[in-house]
């Protein structure tokens, strides 16, 4: 039989220098220790995550001690403040790093089991009636609404990576759409994404503009792109709303400070536009690049980017210094 010690949230402890000593050193003061063949220790560590960028400005609007400016705190991990992560924790120690093993997530029997008997103490504790058969229901309810909101984000990623992927490869879309509806069932639920986006209450236009179909596709495309990173070329005749939804997505992109909480959810952009002629140079365009790239400097990523436009890049194709050449070499360069 063996005895575990178990340091729970060792990460939040300043004694952490100790809790490695102990574990990986085999000593406490720098003198060493015996520890027993049957004494096992583990420690558990709560994980580096930062609040939602809508959450720290919420708080520190409302004060609740942020009298200290985020950018001159020195209560920091890294570069990040510690007031702006979930847990307040403390860098590992380098030695304690090939020991982390990553728990992950619990699958679903083990959630309901998990569920069951925090149920089971609650009743246990008379906090819940022991009622017949309250457990189970109470269970299998709880352990739904989790597997429910796993499956509605599986189910959007799964519905914008078709729409990016192959219906924008496709002239008769209505038709992907009709027959691949049919192969969605259980345990996808189909959710509108392209439909929300055009929500009247999360795109602000002029009452002389029509939604129509082109408008809607190209603010789409923009959008999954442009949250992704993935290059896109937009091809269109004049008129085919290309630069109109060009400022739509600029206006509505705004990260935190947007208009709806649709678009709070995405990243705030920036975009840098370069205009194509047959004089385009290849230094004109790598030095586009490079300005998007000091744009980002410091910058959170996760919640923002820097977006190069090449207006009219068919007009390039006519210079003779091939300026179009050095998108191809844009990564190999470096400036991301």
């Amino acid at each position: 039989m063996f005895t575990i010690l178990f340091f729970d949230e060792a990460n939040t402890t300043e004694a952490i220098g100790v809790i490695k000593e102990i574990m990986c050193d085999k000593s406490l003061g720098g003198k060493p220790i015996h520890i027993h063949e049957q004494l096992k220790i583990v420690a558990a560590c709560n994980p580096y995550r930062k609040h939602k960028e809508e959450l720290i400005k919420k708080l520190e609007q409302a004060g609740l001690g942020y009298h200290v400016d985020a950018d001159k705190t020195t209560d920091r991990l890294g570069r990040v403040p510690m007031r702006r992560l979930v847990y307040r924790v403390q860098p590992l120690p380098q030695s304690m790093l090939p020991l982390v093993w990553d728990f992950g997530q619990l699958n679903a029997g083990v959630e309901e089991l998990y569920i069951r008997q925090m149920v089971l103490r609650y009743i246990s504790d008379k906090r819940l009636p022991d009622l017949q058969n309250l457990a189970d229901v109470l269970s299998k309810i709880l352990g739904a609404c989790q597997n429910f909101m796993r499956l509605q984000e599986i189910t959007m990623a799964l519905i914008l990576a078709l729409g990016v992927c192959y219906q924008a490869c496709l002239k008769r879309r209505q038709d992907f759409r009709d027959m691949i509806v049919e192969y969605f069932e259980e345990p996808f639920h189909l959710l509108d994404m392209s439909g929300q986006i055009f929500e009247h209450k999360n795109v602000q236009l002029d009452d002389n503009i029509a939604m129509n179909q082109a408008l809607k596709e190209n603010v789409f495309m923009m959008i999954v792109c442009i949250e992704l990173r993935i290059p896109l070329f937009l091809v269109g005749k004049p008129g085919s709303s290309k630069s109109l939804a060009k400022t739509i997505v600029a206006d509505a992109m705004q990260g935190h400070t947007a208009r709806t909480d649709l678009f709070k959810r995405f990243k705030q952009v920036q975009m840098v536009s370069f205009q194509c002629s047959p004089l385009s140079t290849p230094d004109g365009i790598v030095g586009t690049f490079r300005q998007c790239a000091e744009f980002q400097k410091a910058k959170n990523l996760d919640r923002f980017v820097s977006v190069v436009v090449l207006d009219e890049i068919g007009l390039a194709e006519d210079s003779p210094k091939m300026p179009l050449k050095v998108i191809f070499v844009v990564e190999k360069i470096k400036i991301y």
